[in-house]
């Protein structure tokens, strides 16, 4: 995934699924300078880390 990509991902009104090491997550935020993704696990939203954003996979 891109940044642009994960964007508008971030911007849609729909329920998009991102897996990250083969588990979904929700998309909170962005860091373009460093291209790093905030993501929460579904199973466990309390749970936040930043990882790259190359590392995200939409699920079609």
């Amino acid at each position: 995934m891109d940044i642009k990509r994960a964007k508008a991902i971030i911007e849609s009104t729909r329920e998009i699924e991102v897996q990250y090491n083969g588990q979904s997550v929700w998309l909170e935020g962005i860091n373009e300078i460093n291209s790093k993704v905030e993501i929460k696990n579904h199973k466990s939203s309390k749970v936040k880390r930043y990882v790259d954003v190359d590392e995200l996979i939409e699920m079609k």
